[in-house]
């Protein structure tokens, strides 16, 4: 995440006359215009097991994130520059920020990435598991930072709620495909026989439980 940061403070600079002209913040505002607009008020209330599975619901709420992220991130940017602070400190101050931006842009990234394979698989059992550890992965991150979609209106109390019920019965259904999936990384057995991974023969459990 520093480095993604780095890399944001890197292009800052070579964009700065652009920021201080209002192009580029102007170019933000309207996407995250376009963005609002795309808001439903009734899509933030749905708490339907359909549709917070839905890769359209759970690609637009990462999308919705970091577009407005990256606009408030330009003006917090633009504020301190007018003020006369130069773009390192600028940058500098407003870390925080840029450091959730690049969170959010990676796991955008990771999620469409998810999307995209799942839909190529041709093996049906086996997208399946990967469909449920790929609501797992974009609900859980909705979960992780409900705060922010709360306070930006893009879910309501409810379907907060009902997300985090969702990854619960996620969470059991993953369960169920716990072996094959650790048997996926193709560990090599003389790591699976370290007394880590030893089971204990008292408990049926793992060492230590």
């Amino acid at each position: 995440m520093q480095l993604i940061a780095k890399a944001l403070l890197t292009d800052y600079r070579q964009q700065s006359e652009e920021l201080k002209s209002l192009s580029v913040l102007r170019h933000l505002t309207r996407q995250a215009a376009r963005a609002v607009a795309e808001l439903n008020p009734i899509v933030t209330r749905l708490t339907g097991e359909s549709h917070l599975r839905d890769p359209e619901f759970q690609l637009g709420a990462f999308r919705y994130r970091q577009t407005q992220l990256l606009v408030s991130a330009a003006r917090r940017l633009k504020r301190r520059i007018d003020g006369g602070m130069d773009a390192f400190s600028a940058f500098k101050d407003c870390q925080d920020h840029l450091l959730k931006l690049a969170h959010a842009h990676v796991e955008r990234g990771i999620l469409e990435q998810c999307v995209e394979t799942i839909r190529d698989v041709p093996d049906p059992d086996l997208a399946a598991v990967l469909k449920t550890l790929c609501d797992l992965f974009a609900l859980s991150k909705i979960e992780e930072d409900r705060g922010w979609f709360l306070e930006n209106g893009y879910i309501e109390g409810n379907k907060a709620k009902a997300i985090r019920k969702m990854v619960n019965q996620l969470c059991a259904e993953a369960r169920q495909q716990a072996l094959p999936l650790v048997d996926a990384f193709a560990i090599p057995d003389e790591l699976l026989g370290a007394p880590i991974a030893r089971r204990d023969l008292a408990t049926g459990g793992p060492v230590g439980e």
